[in-house]
């Protein structure tokens, strides 16, 4: 298998990552770990209101989500910038599972969110293509312009492109209904279900690294 084949096996596993991740974020705090968007929103909606609490505990929130994005812009150029990226997600993993249910709320957004934004910035797509997986929106996009264009033949890439955004998006609502599922029947915990993809994620990408290598 070549070398943009496993590329794309690898974004492919972490779609289904990123979809567990969102999934196990809405089961313990009723937010998306992507989210930064809605937590935002709150910020400015607890400034509003005055509650000061939840003004702090969602302002760092932002600031762990910032962290990530300046961690992967400092790393960029670091060829293992998506061996990093694996590592904080199995780290983040371990972490949320640690925390009793009782501060299920944002207390699992802190390594969520810092997990996430890494994530999102070392796995940018595959086969040419810009896409998240750590979310759905322009994923969807993505996927109707790509079949609008394709049915009205004004897109010869269209239903390539449909075919990609789509599995990708599959995958990831695959992870979301797993993490969903996993959530109700057992408690927080349940998120160590990941450490299996994040396992076979970290093995294609050393087996990438040594193919590259060859």
């Amino acid at each position: 298998m070549n070398r943009k084949n496993r590329e794309t096996e690898l974004f492919f596993t972490m779609a289904l990552i990123g979809g567990l991740l969102a999934g196990f974020s809405v089961v313990r705090s009723g937010l998306l770990s992507s989210a930064e968007t809605m937590n935002l929103i709150t910020i400015v909606s607890s400034l509003l209101s005055w509650d000061l609490h939840l003004l702090a505990l969602r302002v760092g929130v932002a600031l762990f989500f910032a962290l990530s994005i300046a961690a992967a812009t400092l790393l960029k150029q670091d060829r293992r910038i998506q061996l990093w990226a694996i590592l904080v997600d199995i780290l983040g993993v371990l972490i949320v599972g640690l925390i009793p249910g009782r501060h299920s709320s944002v207390a699992v957004l802190y390594p969520l969110f810092f997990a996430c934004g890494l994530q999102w910035c070392a796995f940018p797509g595959a086969e040419g293509y810009t896409s998240s997986c750590v979310f759905s929106t322009n994923n969807f996009r993505q996927l109707m312009a790509g079949l609008t264009g394709g049915l009205s033949g004004q897109d010869p890439d269209g239903f390539r492109r449909a075919k990609f955004y789509g599995r990708t998006l599959l995958l990831f609502h695959i992870g979301v209904a797993s993490a969903l599922a996993l959530g109700r029947v057992w408690d927080g915990r349940s998120i160590w279900v990941t450490l299996a993809p994040l396992g076979c994620a970290l093995w294609l990408y050393l087996r990438k690294q040594r193919e590259t290598a060859q």
